[in-house]
């Protein structure tokens, strides 16, 4: 028995010349059993295996705090820490952390940072314990949007665990 294949717009086309004297349903078995060693041998050729290895990050490798409420990888690949001492921006090599600064209106809200949210403009979005805040890339600056006013709550209320 001989096997002839060749190659036709990308797919593989089988002879399989047979004598007469074999059944069709022998002849179709043996097509089927030929198709799947073919297939598999194709699949185990085109596999492969990536493995991803994770790094830790740390207190002691410049994280501000270990409790970690958000993390997020933004569209330009960089990872966005939300964490109970700060907003941080990881480039994979450094920090860059974002506080609150009292009396500056353009700095982090508040300190504690519940979630990441990335919108349309690539601007990254946190909820915090006294609102929301905007990072607007473009100034490497905040937008803030207080909840007590609008919730009529004091100044000094905070909301624990805000998501979006």
């Amino acid at each position: 028995m001989s096997i002839l294949s060749t190659r036709a717009g990308g797919a593989i086309i089988l002879y399989l010349p047979m004598a007469k004297s074999h059944p069709p349903v022998k002849q179709a078995v043996l097509l089927v059993i030929i198709l799947l060693f073919l297939s598999n041998s194709t699949l185990h050729a085109q596999a492969k295996v990536q493995t991803i290895e994770p790094t830790y990050i740390s207190v002691s490798e410049g994280l501000v705090s270990p409790m970690v409420n958000a993390v997020m990888q933004d569209s330009y690949g960089l990872m966005w820490i939300g964490t109970s001492n700060g907003l941080q921006k990881y480039d994979g090599y450094k920090f860059q952390t974002f506080k609150n600064i009292p009396g500056n209106t353009t700095s982090l809200q508040n300190n504690i940072i519940w979630s990441l949210f990335e919108d349309a403009n690539h601007d990254i979005w946190m909820s915090n314990s006294k609102g929301v805040s905007k990072y607007i890339r473009q100034k490497n600056e905040f937008k803030n949007y207080n909840f007590a006013p609008i919730f009529n709550f004091t100044a000094n209320s905070e909301v624990a665990g805000f998501r979006f």
